[in-house]
């Protein structure tokens, strides 16, 4: 009798049509994903120079026009009223010094934090030690480990520098206290500041948007946080703000 083996060798799986098909659509995706991330990255880099460009024009752009009204005033005054021509030099050189500093905050949050040894609590310092200590007024600054590492999103760093610096400005001018108390908390939630000091207050339920209020609202709500003012004559100023972590992490 005669008997007959039948072997039939299949296709290897990696020749299939549905294999080959699976692998072009991951490389495909692979390199759309690829893709999008970087035109993300481009869009988000253009949007923060545009937001910076629109700093640098509304005010930095207002300052030298500032300057240079005065700077014309002064010429005319010279020597008809020199008393005058002081007196407006000597605004030209306040705000001469307030816009280097203007642009030195934003040159430091342009910067890639890993490449500056100036940290978020050794610029706040400078700038209490500047403002408060010629007004024998005390303070204290308190900012977590991990925070500069965690805000390194150029808008959002400028952003919580000036909110920061326009409140211990406001304690500087108005509020007579003997200390002003900084804080900036990581939580798992929320980043937290806190500006606070125990001076003469006001009644904040009829502030306006004065004395840098409006700027530091408007800054909080770029950057997608929280503002709350707590002021009570005689019982001194508090303000906070929280920004999630989300939008944080997000940046």
């Amino acid at each position: 009798s005669e008997y007959r083996l039948s072997i039939v060798i299949r296709q290897a799986w990696y020749k299939t049509w549905w294999s080959i098909s699976l692998g072009i659509l991951a490389i495909g995706s692979f390199f759309y994903a690829l893709y999008r991330y970087r035109l993300n990255a481009l869009v988000r880099v253009q949007n923060i120079r545009n937001k910076i460009s629109a700093d640098l024009h509304d005010d930095i752009g207002s300052t030298l026009s500032s300057i240079s009204v005065y700077s014309e005033l002064a010429d005319k005054y010279y020597a008809s009223r020199p008393e005058k021509s002081h007196e407006i030099v000597h605004k030209i050189s306040v705000q001469t010094r307030e816009l280097m500093t203007r642009i030195e905050d934003i040159i430091w949050s342009l910067k890639p934090h890993t490449l500056d040894k100036t940290t978020f609590k050794n610029r706040l310092q400078d700038y209490a030690l500047e403002l408060l200590s010629g007004k024998d007024m005390g303070y204290t600054i308190e900012v977590d480990q991990g925070v500069d590492d965690l805000v390194k999103d150029p808008f959002l760093r400028k952003n919580i520098l000036l909110i920061i610096k326009e409140a211990i400005n406001n304690s500087a001018k108005y509020s007579q206290a003997s200390l002003v108390e900084i804080e900036v908390r990581s939580a798992p939630a929320h980043l937290n500041i806190t500006i606070k000091d125990n001076g003469v207050g006001f009644d904040s339920t009829s502030a306006g948007t004065g004395n840098g209020l409006g700027n530091m609202k408007k800054r909080c709500e770029d950057i997608r946080g929280a503002f709350v003012l707590q002021s009570t004559p005689g019982q001194g100023t508090r303000i906070e703000v929280n920004i999630p972590m989300a939008n944080i992490r997000h940046k």
